[in-house]
């Protein structure tokens, strides 16, 4: 049987999340263990009359599972599922992958996971973190929506944003007097969640309509609509920037266990085309790079921070300006500066900076600053701007990978 469309919607059974498509990872607190209960059981409820197989994971004693729907319900203890063999990322990813496999062999429309370690979490925050970056590996290309429920009360702030972090989108479940604020967060969630897989699917036909236009710009008798075909084939790039940054912008990343970089490659690697960019506007680069640890950041996702603010300072100067970017060691951080010439930020403008879609630029998207913000969200790194009619200066202060090895807690 083969997979089902990414883009078709599931129901959840929770009332106030409705539904969603394949490869949703979602994070649910609770409150109650009575809330726990009936948001699983809904849950695995909705999957079982989907024709889904659901594979209930969990660290809970069975005795307590007396009430869940046990046609095509699996309930698999996390100590045999999670850690059989070494729990090595690669070899639970193809457990995975081969179970769904079975299953689709099987006649079920995909695979309904209940991924419940919330006892394991505190004290093992590394493992599961890792176990929740493979389930996002599995659901890239799989049928399968997965729910990880955890104790609010029970997580720490940092623990809730670390988890936050590693889903697709985050919910909360209770009966506190707060409970119409989080329904208003949770379809805010849901919201988002879909809207960046509508965007998603919508660059599939922007693909094909620049691969047509490529096609008639080779063809000799288009040769006259030449100019317009460029035309066309600009504005078809524009669209698909705006789409991939929205989607960079509306997923909810997850730290990977990557080694990170090292900043100082990273803008040596992009001086040739920093020179370039200012060369056309009459401006300059001036580098001057301190030695500094490694930071926990893929190298691309450095990359487009820097990037997008050297695009910035170059919109902000006149000819002749100068982008100044820095790095410094500032022990336990790596501090990166990116500094301009030009005339500030107004105080009314300041205010706005970093929100989705705001731009004073004629063919501005208003993402640009918004993705940089959420890569750093990312990797704890903290960014200040500090601006006036003699220039702006950004400074991003990223935690090193020195200063996460010492940290044994949450961070």
């Amino acid at each position: 049987m083969q997979p089902q469309a990414r883009s078709e919607l599931r129901h959840t059974g929770i009332e106030f999340l409705d539904r969603v498509p394949w490869g949703t990872h979602m994070c649910g607190f609770y409150e109650s263990e009575q809330d726990h209960m009936q948001m699983v059981m809904a849950f695995l409820s909705a999957g079982a009359a989907a024709n889904e197989y659901c594979l209930w994971i969990t660290n809970t004693d069975s005795r307590a599972l007396d009430k869940a729907p046990r046609q095509q319900v699996e309930i698999a203890p996390y100590s045999e599922w999670c850690l059989t063999g070494g729990h090595q990322p690669e070899a639970l990813l193809e457990k995975w992958r081969h179970k769904v496999t079975i299953l689709l062999k099987e006649g079920y429309t995909g695979l309904r996971v209940v991924h419940c370690t919330a006892d394991v979490f505190p004290w093992d925050r590394d493992t599961i973190l890792a176990q929740e970056a493979v389930l996002d590996q599995l659901l890239e290309d799989q049928p399968a929506i997965v729910l990880c429920p955890y104790p609010l009360q029970a997580c720490s702030l940092a623990e809730i944003i670390a988890l936050s972090n590693s889903h697709t989108f985050t919910f909360f479940r209770g009966t506190s007097t707060h409970n119409g604020a989080l329904s208003t967060l949770n379809r805010y969630n849901v919201l988002r969640t879909i809207t960046a897989e509508v965007v998603h699917e919508i660059r599939n036909p922007i693909t094909a309509i620049r691969a047509l236009m490529e096609l008639l710009h080779s063809k000799p008798e288009f040769n006259l609509y030449g100019d317009i075909i460029d035309k066309v084939i600009d504005e078809v790039d524009r669209v698909d920037m705006l789409a991939r940054q929205f989607l960079c912008l509306a997923k909810t990343f997850a730290p990977t266990s990557s080694t990170g970089c090292n900043l100082n490659s990273v803008i040596d690697a992009v001086r040739p085309l920093l020179e370039a960019a200012a060369a056309k506007r009459h401006q300059w680069v001036r580098i001057e790079l301190s030695p500094v640890p490694d930071v926990p950041c893929k190298p691309a996702e450095a990359r487009q921070v820097i990037l997008n603010l050297a695009q910035n300072a170059f919109d902000a100067m006149p000819a002749n300006g100068v982008l100044t970017i820095t790095t410094e060691h500032s022990y336990p951080h790596a501090v990166l500066r990116i500094k301009d010439t030009g005339h500030g930020i107004p105080p009314e403008i300041m205010a706005k900076v970093g929100t989705p879609f705001f731009t004073t630029k004629e063919r501005g998207t208003g993402l640009g600053l918004p993705v940089c913000f959420r890569i750093l969200e990312k990797y704890d790194a903290q960014a200040a701007i500090d601006s006036s009619e003699l220039g702006t200066t950004v400074t991003i202060t990223f935690p090193t990978e020195q200063s996460n090895s010492t940290n044994k807690g949450p961070h």
